[in-house]
C-alpha cells in the first residue's frame, strides 16, 4: 500500500542522515558509523573488557590460564571470545612464542594503554559516588584496587 511505501522512504531517509547502514537482525553492521563517545563505549563495552585492561594493566604480560585465574567466575569460552575482540580491535596484542610447549602470551597495546586512565578516573569517580547512588556496597576486585590506588594519586 501507499503508506508502507512513504513510511519505507521515510525511515531509508532517516537512516541515509544519521549515516547507519542498514543490517540483519542479530547480525552486526559491518560499515556503522559511531560517535566518538559510542567508539569508545564499544571498545569497552560488555562485563569483560574493562577487567581484562585493569587485569593486563596491573600484571603485564599474562598466559591465558593466569588471566583466567585472576578473572573470577569467567569461563575459558567467554575469556577467548573477548580476547580475540580485543585482539581484533587492536587493544590486545598475542603474542605466540615458537617454543614446545607452545605459549602464548596477552598484553596491552599502546592504544589500551592510553585509556587506562580513563577508567583509573572512572573508577575515581565511582568510588565518589556509588555510595550516594546506590544501596549496595561496592567490592573492587584487585585490578580495581590497584586502578584506584593509582587513581587516587593522580587525581
Amino acid at each position: 500500500s501507499s503508506l508502507n511505501f512513504y513510511f519505507f522512504v521515510y525511515y531509508r531517509n532517516q537512516k541515509e542522515q544519521c549515516g547507519r547502514l542498514e543490517c540483519m537482525p542479530n547480525q552486526k553492521p559491518k560499515n556503522i558509523l559511531l560517535c566518538p563517545l559510542e567508539y569508545g563505549l564499544d571498545l569497552f563495552g560488555g562485563k569483560w573488557k574493562c577487567r581484562v585492561l585493569c587485569v593486563l594493566g596491573m600484571n603485564g604480560p599474562m598466559r591465558f590460564s593466569a588471566l583466567s585465574r585472576e578473572l573470577d567466575n569467567i569461563t575459558d569460552a567467554t575469556l577467548n571470545t573477548v580476547l580475540k575482540e580485543m585482539v581484533t580491535e587492536e587493544m590486545v596484542c598475542r603474542i605466540v612464542y615458537d617454543e614446545q610447549p607452545l605459549r602464548v602470551e596477552y598484553s596491552l597495546t599502546e592504544k589500551a594503554q592510553s585509556a587506562l586512565p580513563i577508567l583509573q578516573n572512572i573508577c575515581g569517580w565511582s568510588k565518589t559516588y556509588a555510595d550516594v547512588d546506590t544501596k549496595n556496597v561496592l567490592s573492587p576486585c584487585r585490578s580495581c584496587i590497584h586502578l584506584c590506588k593509582t587513581a587516587e594519586g593522580t587525581i
